[in-house]
């Protein structure tokens, strides 16, 4: 076992020592003391309290792993846990990869712990988002389908996509950023940039989401493609961006299917690309089924995963 303190005369200070030691025993640390994963360790707020304090006094560790630590057991870092984080990134000055993603993070402590990773002067890596790459503009496609991202990696990004002059392509399909999520997109589109198509699918962002969207939509120069299927947005949100639609003569494609939209929403959308030549409009209702995790997903996406089991994988899975 990786001894983590020595002789240390403040007594606070050993006795958090003492705890991440214990902490240590439930996941791995590495003989070079700088990398700690704690992945599914059934941490609780108060744990990641500890490793927080543990964080502002430590000038080795560059990797923290704290993947998928909500509700297993009864456990769950949440919003107490990343305020605390938060205030540890603002000291530390050696992290350069974390991840907190799957930890139920709500919008309260999601955009304190944004903002800390932000000026965060070491982090490279945020969950999966690359920090260091979108800093530099040297991304001008990124792709994040299927990453378990959440509210601070969405608040994280949806900055950095303002900032950024090269990034064309975004692809944040099948992940939980959420109306808050999506509202921070919302308005990193209202910055003139370059992004051009938007990938949104099974993101949960509802009518709220779907409604900044579309104001963002208004005065948007540049996005040509948008996918917002599957998102539960409701006849009210497809109306939102019905009305954004007729004043945009930019987007070129948009796939809305999946969402309930029902007849008035449908209507509204169709009505509002209506005459616009070339334009792409994907509104089906497909079949969908939802997964052990909760995604939504097609029968041909079951058939792309499962294969010869899709059959009988679709059949076990749960109505939406």
């Amino acid at each position: 076992m990786v001894q983590v303190h020595e002789c240390v005369a403040d007594p606070k200070k050993a006795q958090v020592e003492a705890d991440i030691e214990l902490l240590c025993q439930r996941g791995v640390y590495s003989e070079e003391k700088t990398s700690l994963d704690l992945g599914n360790a059934r941490l609780a707020a108060g744990d990641v309290a500890t490793i927080a304090l543990w964080l502002k006094d430590n000038g080795v560790l560059t990797d923290l792993n704290l993947y998928d630590n909500s509700g297993k057991f009864q456990c769950c870092i949440g919003d107490e846990g990343a305020m605390a984080l938060a205030s540890a990134l603002r000291v530390n000055e050696v992290l350069i990869n974390l991840d907190v993603r799957r930890n139920k993070i709500s919008g309260d402590a999601a955009q304190p712990l944004a903002t800390a990773v932000l000026a965060s002067s070491s982090l490279e890596i945020f969950g999966s988002v690359p920090l260091k790459e979108l800093r530099a503009n040297t991304l001008d496609k990124l792709a994040l389908s299927g990453h378990a991202l959440g509210v601070p990696e969405a608040l994280v990004l949806a900055k950095l996509v303002e900032g950024s002059g090269v990034l064309k392509e975004l692809n944040l399909r099948a992940n939980s950023i959420g109306p808050t999520g999506a509202t921070a997109l919302a308005d990193a589109l209202k910055v003139k940039g370059v992004l051009k198509t938007l990938n949104l699918r099974d993101n949960n962002i509802r009518a709220e989401g779907a409604a900044a969207i579309a104001e963002a939509l208004r005065g948007n120069e540049v996005l040509t493609s948008l996918d917002v299927r599957g998102n539960k947005i409701g006849p009210t949100g497809a109306t939102a961006i019905a009305d954004a639609l007729k004043g945009s003569a930019v987007l070129k494609a948009l796939d809305i299917g999946g969402n309930d939209l029902g007849d008035e929403g449908a209507k509204a959308i169709r009505d509002a690309v209506s005459g616009r030549e070339g334009f792409e409009l994907e509104i089906e209702e497909e079949a969908v089924r939802r997964d052990t995790n909760g995604r939504l997903y097609t029968y041909p996406e079951y058939v792309a995963f499962y294969g010869s089991d899709a059959p009988a994988a679709w059949a076990a899975a749960a109505h939406p």
